[in-house]
């Protein structure tokens, strides 16, 4: 049942609009959100449009490249070969070069291989250089990385909340279902799957495992039981299922199977490819020349009912590790978590989940199996105490590991007079209402012998009088919070949602705050914009003499300061908090730092009023692009090592490095505004010793990546041994370089690109 959709952000353009504009697209997706089904609907309006009466139309399903043929060309002679018997590639050559083909490759993320994945990227990438090509390439989001070159990215939209409605209610269904299936019938796959299954047990609530968990027991034996047809000895479903499943575990990176081998597994069972495919017919399976499923998802599903099922996690946590090391079993292990039906089980999978990849974590915890009626036995005060304790242990779990160094500003803060929590450790206090649809709590200190869970029992105001004298004597800021966990969509077991939310959110501030543990030279560059309000450091060069000059300025109001007058707990100089100031230069002393070695080049021109970049000439200019982007590589790795290093492999610019950049500048003869030089940048993979970016003038104000770019960019990753993840070109302004701002921070071009990297890195990883 088609729903015709348009292309995110883009309101009335379809994908066939896309194709006549662009000629080669790539659609991006997540399971099941309808690319195959875009593609064949692209196919058949290719057939039926006259625009297009002098191609043939090629559909590949990518499942079957790297095992029914070797490269594209041989694809296409296999497609070709029914309709002309002993086809050759140089007749489909003839075709590609004069541009008689219109190809449709369906799934390069099926490609399990990495090998064959590349080796089809650089086959595709050599087809789609070929001029006038039409060419349409589907892949999930999260197995592709940039690797197709010149063509166009699109996405479809997601399906709106209006036209679920319409569907649901055109099919019997309503009631107020739309908001908490939302998240799950966005894509086609599940809105189907949803209303077959809503309709047998209309309201309640399923994730994407339980979905497709019903219907497949709806399709077992649909189409007899409409025909009326009577099975004397019916196979059991589970018996069926048990079967599928081991097959889909042990054979998930095999892309298909022949008849034969499918017939070979099921021997000793009572299955065989036919009568197996025939109790499903064609929903589960497809059988052409070979067996396979008839979508991935399925696959998937299968593969983590099996691993649930019959490879305990209890006794099996080393298996279950090296999955979670994998990304290729990623969607098996988010299907898993909402499998499991067992709350300790459930709780060891993702408590190691969590340990070992937190990004797949926090995927999963987002579509977990909702396992709350397993504490309906628990009193009020027993499920409030294991709700807080799960959220507590999550949350200092994933600041253990993933944020050491940035401890000092997730919650319970230390405060300024630490030697006050000697002998204390962390604990969580709060409450939820007897209806389980509010929580109220906060993250303390308490004494060793104390629980660390500690329930207010309607006791909050004197709570939280006590927590806030305490706060003023020990000099720490606090936080406390409320959720509506109804008007939330928290309800029910979901303290491990609650404490990712809060972990997103203190990161936000962080980052806001510009708090993260910075490298020299983004130390240089806060150092340059604040000594320029302090009189007595404005002209110096030297962080030897800066140092000295504002601690002997600290010393002595701190000398001169009489303690009756109450505590002293900042200097403020000109609005410059000198405490801060100190600090950084202390740190960049203890360093033997030479500041005019790590501060961007400054400006050597003098017009009398102007831009910005008039201050500069056109030699200054390219030193201060060549010192930037160098520059960007070494410090957003050296923060990364310093605040993230059990992330680094989530981090784009992390798993690329070591990197260099590529600037093209073009310097232009305008006047005014639009004098502003712009240049164009991307990056190849380099080694430790060749990072200083290369900079070149061109004459060229739209540089686009090339065919000799992308070449350039895809071997120098295969050159090191690495899979090129980010083969873009991105085009600026020189203003990024020389006066940019991050926040409330002025002028901090280098922090600026740095902490916009980082924050983006964030926002993709806890957006699911």
């Amino acid at each position: 049942k088609y729903i015709e959709r348009v292309l995110e952000g883009e309101a009335n353009t379809r994908v066939v609009d896309a194709l006549l504009e662009n000629r080669k697209i790539i659609l991006l997706g997540e399971p099941g959100c309808g690319k195959t089904t875009e593609a064949l609907i692209v196919l058949e309006e290719i057939c039926e449009n006259t625009k297009f009466n002098d191609v043939i139309p090629i559909y590949i399903p990518l499942v079957e490249y790297g095992v029914w043929y070797e490269s594209i060309r041989e694809g296409i002679c296999k497609k070709l070969e029914l309709y002309l018997p002993n086809i050759e590639v140089g007749f489909v050559n003839q075709l590609l070069i004069s541009n008689k083909l219109f190809l449709i490759l369906d799934g390069a993320d099926e490609i399990v291989s990495l090998e064959k994945r590349n080796k089809f990227y650089f086959d595709f990438n050599e087809l789609m250089a070929l001029p006038n090509m039409y060419g349409l390439l589907t892949s999930r989001r999260n197995q592709y990385y940039g690797n197709a070159k010149n063509i166009k990215e699109i996405s479809l939209s997601n399906i709106d909340k209006y036209t679920i409605e319409q569907k649901l209610r055109d099919e019997g269904i309503y009631g107020s279902v739309v908001n908490e299936f939302y998240e799950l019938f966005q894509y086609p796959l599940f809105l189907e799957i949803g209303i077959s299954v809503l309709k047998q047990h209309s309201g309640k609530v399923y994730n994407k495992s339980q979905l497709i968990e019903e219907y497949i027991n709806l399709i077992f034996y649909k189409r007899d039981r409409e025909k009326g047809i009577y099975q004397k000895d019916k196979t059991n479903l589970y018996e069926a299922i048990a079967v599928i499943s081991e097959l889909a575990f042990k054979y998930f990176e095999q892309p298909t199977l022949s008849l034969l081998d499918f017939d070979k597994i099921l021997t000793g069972t009572v299955f065989s490819h036919a009568n197996i495919c025939d109790l499903f017919r064609l929903d589960v399976f497809l059988i052409n020349t070979d067996v396979r499923f008839s979508h991935r998802q399925f696959k998937e599903y299968f593969a983590a009912f099996y691993l649930v099922k019959n490879i305990s996690i209890l006794n099996n946590t080393e298996k279950y590790r090296e999955l979670m090391r994998r990304e290729e079993w990623q969607e098996v292990l988010v299907l898993a978590c909402g499998i499991f039906d067992n709350i300790e089980e459930q709780k060891c999978f993702l408590d190691e989940l969590m340990r070992i990849n937190l990004r797949t974590y926090i995927r999963c915890v987002r579509l977990k199996n909702d396992l709350s009626i397993n504490l309906q036995e628990y009193s009020h005060e027993e499920y409030s105490r294991y709700y807080l304790k799960t959220l507590f242990d999550s949350y200092i779990t994933i600041v253990d590991i993933y944020f050491p160094a940035l401890k000092c500003y997730f919650n319970p803060q230390m405060g300024r007079k630490q030697e006050c929590l000697e002998g204390k450790k962390p604990c969580i206090v709060g409450e939820l209402s007897i209806d389980k649809k509010h929580l109220n709590y906060w993250f303390d200190w308490t004494d060793i012998e104390q629980p660390y869970v500690q329930l207010l029992n309607g006791n909050g105001r004197e709570a939280f009088e006590d927590l806030e004298h305490r706060a003023i004597m020990e000099r720490r800021n606090i936080s406390t919070y409320g959720l509506n966990l109804a008007k939330g969509e928290y309800e029910g077991d979901s303290a491990r949602v609650v404490a990712l939310e809060r972990i997103k959110d203190d990161v936000k501030n962080i980052l806001e705050k510009r708090q993260l543990i910075e490298d020299d030279a983004i130390l240089c560059e806060r150092l340059s914009e604040l000594k320029k309000k302090v009189k007595f450091i404005k002209s110096s060069d030297s962080i030897e003499e800066m140092y000295f000059k504002v601690k002997e300025y600290v010393d002595d109001i701190f000398e001169k300061h009489n303690p009756n007058e109450g505590e002293l707990v900042g200097i403020e100089y000109n609005k410059i908090d000198m405490l801060n100031l100190l600090d950084v230069l202390t740190k960049l002393y203890s360093h033997n730092v030479i500041y005019t070695e790590l501060v961007l080049p400054q400006p050597d021109q003098s017009p009398n009023g102007g831009w910005v970049w008039d201050y500069y000439s056109k030699e200054q200019m390219i030193k201060v692009v060549e010192k930037f982007f160098y520059q960007a590589v070494v410090s957003y790795q050296n923060i990364v090592e310093y605040n993230f290093p059990m992330m680094k492999r989530y981090f784009y610019r992390s798993k690329d490095y070591p990197l260099k950049y590529r600037v093209y500048v073009n310097f232009k003869e305008e006047e005014g505004f639009y004098s502003q030089p712009c240049m164009a940048y991307y990056y190849v993979s380099t080694t430790e010793d060749d990072l200083y970016a290369e900079v070149k003038v061109t004459e060229d104000s739209n540089f686009r990546m090339s065919d000799e770019v992308f070449e350039e960019i895809a071997n120098s990753y295969i050159k090191n041994g690495k899979e090129a993840q980010n083969m873009t070109i991105t085009n600026a302004g020189v203003t990024m370089c020389i006066n940019e701002s991050f926040g409330k921070f002025n002028n901090c071009p280098l922090a600026a690109y740095i902490y916009k990297q980082i924050k983006k890195e964030f926002e993709n990883m806890f957006h699911v």
